[in-house]
């Protein structure tokens, strides 16, 4: 199961691409790697830096830990933004988060809590977009399901992937294909979400 949704229309043109490609690499790597792995499963650096490798096999340009300068109504400082990216002549910055988050046991507290990454990313990137640029606020959602639900794995995913669906989103992105799974300890790791929204800008 894997998906690509792109609901805001200025990204359409760029991110399609980008997120489908972005899903291919997570999938190429846990599928080829010597020892069982998984991108995703790390942290918001390293699932990002798949992001990045999507953005450059498209042909755009990527920086991680772009320095860039940043402001609030009150102040401005010297900072990075998680990732710059340029597509053409449209310029984008990202501030991201990862969460992983269980499924089953409480839906509706791991729904608050990847909606409470997503607001947090979208509050960072206040900050950092600039008048020529576009903003986006990212989260990667890692589910585990325990391995004593495996035989349930493909219903819980479904459900997983319904309520994601729920959740107010300008993209999304998800892999749940075969290649794209593994296990670490006592949870099966089925795969990884993307979300993006833009921020929300106050006077």
């Amino acid at each position: 199961m894997e998906a690509t949704k792109i609901k805001n229309q200025k990204f359409e043109q760029h991110f399609q691409s980008i997120l489908k490609q972005w899903i291919d690499l997570i999938n190429h790597y846990t599928g080829n790697i010597t020892d069982k792995d998984a991108a995703y499963w790390y942290n918001e650096r390293a699932t990002l830096s798949v992001l990045a490798g999507a953005a450059w096999k498209c042909d755009y340009f990527a920086l991680e830990e772009f320095c860039h300068s940043k402001a609030t109504c009150k102040t401005s400082w010297n900072g990075r933004v998680d990732l710059w990216l340029q597509c053409k002549e449209e310029q984008y910055v990202i501030e991201a988060k990862q969460i992983k988050v269980s499924i089953p046991p409480q839906r509706v507290t791991a729904l608050k809590r990847i909606q409470s990454a997503l607001q947090r990313a979208r509050r960072d990137v206040v900050c950092s977009a600039e008048s020529e640029q576009t903003g986006l606020g990212v989260v990667f959602v890692v589910p585990k399901i325990p391995l004593s639900h495996k035989s349930q794995a493909e219903m819980l995913v479904s459900h997983f992937v319904q309520e994601l669906e729920q959740i107010d989103y300008d993209l999304l992105a998800y892999t749940f294909a075969p290649e794209s799974k593994t296990t670490f300890g006592n949870d099966l790791y089925p795969g990884v979400a993307l979300l993006g929204r833009v921020p929300r800008r106050t006077p």
